[in-house]
C-alpha cells in the first residue's frame, strides 16, 4: 500500500509540473498575440488628398487579410488632438494646418512581424495619394526578439521536465514492481505465462496513473482559477475548453507512462533468475 501511495504522489507531482509548464506556455503565447495585435503602421496621406481618396485607401487596407483594424484620422482631428495635448505651447497662424489625413492600421497577431509589415508598407506607399508609411520597426523587432527568447526558454524547460518526468515515473513504478519481485518469481515457478503475470502489474500501474492524473488535473484547475482572478489574460488564454483538452492530455500521459513503465519493469524481473532477484 505504501509503495502504491508513493507511486501515485510522485506521478501526480510530475503531472502538475507538466500542467503548469503547459499553462505558462499558453499564457505566454496569448500575451505575445496581444502585443502583436497592438502593432501595425500608419499611412500618411498627401496634403491635397481629398476625403474620397483617403476612404478608398482605408477600404483597401480593411480588405487586406493581414489587417485587423483600420482607423481614419482627418487632418483637423489630428490638429485638435495636438492642441489638446500641448495646450498654450501649440501656436499656429489662423487657418494653417500642417497635418494631413492619416490611416492607423492594426495588424492581425499572426501577421504582425517585421517582414510582413515591411512588405505591406512598401506596397501601400505606392498607392495614389499616399505620402509615406510610418512603421514601428524597432518595436516589432523588439517584440519578436523577446517572444523568440521566451519560446526557446519554455521549450527547453518543457523538454527538461519531460525527461525528468519519464525518469521519475520509471523509477517510482520500478520500485513498486521491485517490492513484488519474489511474487513474480513464484508465479513463474507455478507455470504462469508472462502475459498472465504482467497483466495485473500493468493494470495496477494504469490505475495509479489515472488516480494521479485526476488529482493533478484538480490541482492544475485550482491554480487556473486562482491565476484567472489575478490576471484577465490568464482567464482568456486558459478558457475551460482549453483546460479540458490539457486535462485530457495529462490523464492520457499519466495512464500511458505508468502502464508502460510497469510493463517494462515487469519484463525485467520476468527474465531474472532467483539469484538475480537479490541483486536488483
Amino acid at each position: 500500500m505504501g509503495s502504491r501511495i508513493t507511486s501515485i504522489v510522485s506521478v501526480c507531482l510530475v503531472l502538475v509540473l507538466l500542467g503548469l509548464s503547459a499553462m505558462t506556455g499558453i499564457c505566454a503565447r496569448a500575451l505575445g498575440d496581444d502585443l502583436r495585435g497592438g502593432l501595425g503602421f500608419t499611412v500618411i496621406m498627401e496634403a491635397d488628398a481629398d476625403t474620397t481618396l483617403v476612404r478608398d485607401v482605408a477600404e483597401m487596407l480593411a480588405a487586406d487579410r493581414a489587417v485587423r483594424e483600420v482607423k481614419m484620422l482627418s487632418a483637423d482631428s489630428i490638429l485638435a488632438s495636438e492642441r489638446a495635448l500641448l495646450g498654450s505651447d501649440f501656436a499656429l497662424e489662423p487657418g494653417v494646418n500642417p497635418y494631413s489625413a492619416e490611416i492607423e492600421v492594426k495588424m492581425k497577431p499572426e501577421h504582425a512581424v517585421a517582414d510582413s509589415v515591411a512588405a505591406m508598407s512598401q506596397y501601400y506607399s505606392q498607392c495614389e495619394g499616399v505620402a509615406r508609411v510610418a512603421t514601428q520597426g524597432e518595436v516589432l523587432d523588439g517584440v519578436e526578439s523577446t517572444l523568440s527568447r521566451t519560446n526557446t526558454v519554455l521549450l527547453i524547460l518543457a523538454g527538461v521536465l519531460l525527461l525528468v518526468s519519464v525518469a521519475l515515473i520509471n523509477n517510482t513504478v520500478s520500485l513498486s514492481v521491485y517490492s513484488r519481485r519474489f511474487l513474480i518469481h513464484t508465479m513463474r515457478l507455478v507455470g504462469a505465462t508472462p502475459g498472465f503475470i504482467r497483466r495485473p502489474f500493468v493494470r495496477s500501474g494504469a490505475i495509479n496513473g489515472l488516480i494521479a492524473s485526476v488529482v493533478a488535473c484538480a490541482l492544475v484547475c485550482t491554480a487556473r482559477i486562482f491565476a484567472a482572478g489575478v490576471d484577465i489574460i490568464v482567464a482568456r488564454a486558459l478558457s475551460w475548453p482549453v483546460m479540458a483538452v490539457m486535462c485530457a492530455a495529462l490523464v492520457a500521459a499519466g495512464v500511458l507512462l505508468a502502464a508502460l513503465t510497469s510493463y517494462f519493469a515487469t519484463n525485467r524481473y520476468l527474465a531474472a533468475s532467483y539469484d538475480e532477484m537479490f541483486l536488483k
